[in-house]
């Protein structure tokens, strides 16, 4: 297979990119009976850390982690997003992750509480376990906080990093400025449909096929971790590259 132009910018960006490894350490109760978030004091230092203790507190058969693991989601990204948004600072996030462990004050959708969280995302757990990511994601939207395209595909990429990937504002632009309409949908606005649903699986598919396509090179192909050691492409690391290049000509492998 020939390596070409646009699968080598594609290794480049997935190089690039890089995010804050922030987390939760724990959820604690005020008297009230509310959930504070306690951010760990450091990041944490390895990709494969932080990527799995997100994975094993979101299939947690313990409500309490899972619950953790969906408020630790709410703060990474809302801390990761300022990046690129100036109003997202260290103490929204903190407030954000409170809304996903207890809701919103004064809102009128009561919050299912730990055991009602850990049963949406067992849910989404079988969903991904019989290939049906659009089911999946539509579990995971039936959570307060998460019921928009962007945050909820977070939270199923960090169930799956092998066949999902985060659906934001950013690939939606990028989407539908490379004209690749199809795939261009709202990421945070207007729920998640069975439409929307359907295309985020479409969205999946199209980086798990890529990240096959990266991985037929072989290993010397693969992504750096920590500068020396040659990693596996999965569909996370390709939306990682796309939302790093945003052009949709690194999506195929002859660019076109």
């Amino acid at each position: 297979m020939l390596w070409t132009a646009f699968d080598q910018r594609l290794l480049d960006a997935r190089n690039k990119y890089a995010y804050p490894l922030v987390y939760l350490e724990a959820l604690r109760q005020d008297p009230a009976g509310n959930y504070i978030p306690i951010p760990a004091a450091q990041p944490k230092p390895f990709l494969d850390d932080w990527e799995s203790l997100h994975t094993e507190r979101l299939r947690s058969h313990e409500p309490l982690q899972a619950l953790l693991g969906l408020a630790s989601i709410a703060y990474w990204g809302f801390y990761s997003g300022a990046l690129n948004n100036s109003r997202n600072t260290p103490a929204r996030a903190l407030v954000r992750a409170a809304w996903a462990a207890n809701g919103r004050p004064k809102a009128r959708r009561k919050h299912p509480g730990p055991a009602g969280v850990q049963a949406a995302l067992q849910a989404a757990a079988r969903h991904l376990a019989g290939g049906d990511i659009s089911a999946a994601i539509r579990s995971v939207a039936t959570l307060p906080e998460f019921g928009q395209l962007s945050f909820a595909s977070k939270v199923l990429t960090a169930m799956s990093f092998e066949r999902c990937g985060v659906y934001d504002r950013v690939v939606s632009k990028a989407l539908h400025a490379g004209q690749l309409h199809e795939l261009a949908i709202s990421a945070n606005s207007g729920g998640v449909t069975v439409r929307k649903s359907d295309i985020y699986k479409e969205w999946c598919d199209l980086a798990t096929t890529r990240a096959a396509e990266m991985n037929a090179h072989g290993r010397e192909r693969g992504w750096n971790y920590h500068g020396n050691q040659q990693r596996a492409w999965r569909a996370v690391d390709v939306e990682r590259a796309f939302f790093q290049d945003r052009d949709v000509r690194l999506l195929a492998q002859a660019g076109t």
